[in-house]
């Protein structure tokens, strides 16, 4: 998440995004499915169904039935339990999405877009603006105007001409201050940005997200390639490719066939070495990926990104729970609830009531206790979070991630 600080400065968030890829994840009845946008924005529920469209999908004895449509009530759950997080778990069941069709193994499937948020900060002239994205992440500037064009942002004297335009040199101004850095610090005064329209009081408008690096890593055919977020969360691999696409690169009497494309399997190789870890090793090597062009002296290209690791941890009520980043930095939390979603934890006699949802306040308390401490201990109790559901044996469940 950024943070905005800023001399007399109005900041907000605004949830726009780019166009991003749709993605789908499916889990069949009776099971967990997590959706994880950790590092890459926060989820965006495009269609789900519990039921069931295909036969080939978690096959089974009672899977025949492929007209098995739920989507109003899957697309209102899905949505609930996981838009606008960066992570959620939802269960395949029954008792959370209902009975479409008795009798039939059903699954359940969500197709959905990891949205990265635009932010908006605003400062007045005369006044500095600062940016802070998290210590993982960067600044990507997408627009900016140091003039006017809203009469009530930084109201005055001269602030009744709005049509005071001044983008194009702002935008380069601000990204030259900005792009690629965790943070950053501009002033918005005509001696760093020219004056648009003499006369009139004017205001900073920068328009960015905070996104994880991409990094590029490579090793020739032949040798190790080693990637490490250095304790600095976990890996999670964007693309990858063992073959050759560019003649400079582990240059040799093999390298002019640049059309060596072996991405799909490389991708697949890479992610289940990698993906999750804080560090991995992945030999450059036919053994390891297939010979994708016979003759041609290859390399291994990996693109990912460090994002947090995220930590789910639960304690039944009338306990402690304890958080604790372990020296990785601090709290960041990012999901809570003191209730029943599941019940196989923290069983009892009184654990069937899985509709008990009070994860606004649970959030709100966690985060107040927690947020940005290396280590927190938190209550499970009814004094502590209240009692959403009387008569419920109830859990406290955290997801987090440090930072």
């Amino acid at each position: 998440m950024a943070k905005v600080c800023a001399f007399f400065a109005f900041v907000f968030f605004v949830g726009v995004a780019h166009a991003q890829v749709l993605r789908t994840s499916r889990a069949c009845e009776g099971y967990g499915l997590k959706i994880d946008c950790t590092g890459q924005g926060v989820i965006e529920v495009v269609s789900a169904n519990y039921g069931r469209t295909l036969s080939n999908v978690c096959p089974g004895a009672q899977s025949s039935n492929v007209k098995c449509n739920n989507q109003a009530k899957s697309l209102e759950v899905a949505r609930k339990s996981c838009s606008g997080r960066s992570s959620c778990l939802i269960q395949a069941t029954n008792a959370v999405f209902g009975d479409p069709c008795v009798g039939t193994y059903k699954y359940l499937e969500v197709q959905y877009r990891c949205k990265v948020p635009v932010h908006v900060a605003r400062a007045c002239e005369g006044f500095n603006l600062k940016i802070v994205c998290d210590s993982h992440e960067v600044i990507e500037v997408l627009n900016a105007n140091y003039g006017r064009t809203l009469s009530n942002i930084c109201p005055g004297a001269q602030s009744s001409n709005i049509k005071c335009k001044n983008q194009a040199k702002s935008l380069v101004v601000v990204r030259n201050s900005c792009s690629g850095k965790s943070s950053c610090v501009i002033q918005a005064s005509n001696a760093v940005f020219g004056d648009p329209c003499v006369g009139t009081y004017k205001y900073l408008e920068v328009q960015y997200q905070c996104k994880s690096p991409v990094r590029v890593a490579r090793a020739c055919e032949g040798s190790g390639l080693k990637i490490s977020c250095n304790g600095h969360g976990v890996i999670n691999v964007l693309n990858a490719n063992y073959g050759r696409t560019l003649s400079n690169i582990c240059p040799g009497a093999q390298s002019s066939n640049t059309k060596c494309n072996n991405q799909v399997k490389s991708l697949a190789v890479v992610r289940n070495s990698c993906s999750g870890r804080s560090s991995c090793g992945i030999q450059a090597t036919n053994a390891v990926f297939g010979d994708p062009c016979v003759g041609t002296y290859k390399y291994l290209e990996v693109q990912y990104q460090c994002i947090p690791q995220v930590n789910v941890v639960r304690a039944c009520e009338g306990s402690n729970l304890k958080i604790n980043c372990n020296g990785n930095g601090n709290i960041k939390v990012l999901q809570a609830n003191y209730g029943r979603k599941l019940s196989n934890v923290c069983p009892g006699a009184q654990s069937t009531n899985i509709n008990c949802n009070n994860q606004g306040k649970s959030l709100a308390v966690t985060q107040l206790q927690c947020f940005g401490k290396p280590s927190c201990t938190v209550a499970a109790t009814n004094a502590v979070f209240g009692d959403p559901c009387v008569g419920t044996y109830k859990y406290l469940e955290v997801m987090y991630s440090c930072f």
